[in-house]
């Protein structure tokens, strides 16, 4: 983009060069506004009244205010969804019989299917963050679990899954230190 600022378009104190200017340290007000809503600009003899301005978006952030980024960010005060929200499910596999690590950094909702008696680690659990596991049953034997020492059930008893045929929906409450477990009644088929 192209601009050609003259002295009659500055002179009613709205906009002066000190806002354009892009070239001197503790100047250029309107370029400091534009770049904190996420977008870059540059120009060149803007000072001057003529040059050319470029705008262009900046990558996300998480370090500068205001930005939407793909890395933790953290959000205050109420939000409200007018609509559904959804995390999508993230697939482990095949539990295997040796150890399944569930990530949550992978996702708030996990699968994985029963293969063996797996004994299973949690990582990267978030304090107030809930959690789904959804655990498909094997079609040739039923599988046990070993879950985490820092896993609470509801009425103090792991669950036995509930079968060859069947899936197992496990909701999890991460306190910070404990995750507090319960098993939803069993789905009667391989979902």
């Amino acid at each position: 983009m192209r601009t050609n600022v003259r002295s009659s378009q500055i002179e009613d104190g709205g906009v002066i060069r000190d806002d354009l200017n892009t070239a001197t340290a503790g100047k250029a007000v309107i370029r400091k506004a534009v770049e904190g809503t996420g977008v870059t600009l540059s120009s060149t003899g803007a000072d001057a009244g003529t040059g050319d301005v470029t705008i262009a978006t900046r990558a996300a952030s998480d370090s500068v205010a205001g930005h939407v980024t793909t890395g933790a960010q953290t959000f205050a005060g109420a939000k409200t969804h007018a609509s559904q929200y959804a995390a999508a499910e993230h697939d482990n596999g095949a539990s295997g019989a040796a150890t399944k690590t569930i990530d949550w950094n992978e996702g708030n909702c996990q699968r994985v299917q029963m293969t063996g008696n797996c004994i299973f680690v949690f990582s990267n659990g978030i304090a107030g963050a809930r959690y789904l596991l959804r655990l498909v049953g094997d079609a040739t034997a039923l599988r046990t679990p070993t879950w985490p020492a820092t896993v609470y059930w509801a009425n103090d008893t792991a669950p036995t899954l509930s079968g060859t045929t069947k899936t197992d929906l496990i909701a999890i409450y991460f306190t910070g230190t404990s995750y507090l477990a319960t098993v939803a009644p069993a789905f009667n088929a391989i979902l």
